[in-house]
């Protein structure tokens, strides 16, 4: 997260065109993708490609736009989960610690 505070707040943060650029990372684009997908009433997001390929909020459906910045959706996950773009895994080691008879 500290990462995309320090993007937003840089010398050269983002041009005027609104690119976020290979040198900025993946967490813009992870940020951006948060906000559309939480679609707060009156706030609309949109994201596109080069091609101009309109970007989703469903972060597994979008592979292509995670190689662009040379990384992918198990990379990211950390990341992705608090921002809401994917669910926590569960641990099923934990959730038997938890149980006494072992039974779910």
């Amino acid at each position: 997260m500290q990462r995309l505070i320090d993007a937003g707040q840089g010398d050269e943060a983002f041009d005027l065109s609104g690119q976020i650029d290979l040198e900025h990372g993946v967490l813009p684009c992870l940020w951006l993708m948060a906000l559309k997908h939480a679609a707060f009433p009156g706030v609309s997001v949109g994201i596109a490609t080069e091609s101009g390929r309109d970007v989703s909020a469903e972060l597994k459906a979008e592979t292509d736009v995670l190689a662009l910045f040379d990384t992918d959706v198990e990379a990211i996950r950390p990341a992705a989960e608090s921002l809401g773009l994917l669910k926590p895994r569960l641990d099923l080691a934990l959730a038997m610690a938890d149980q006494t008879d072992h039974w779910f």
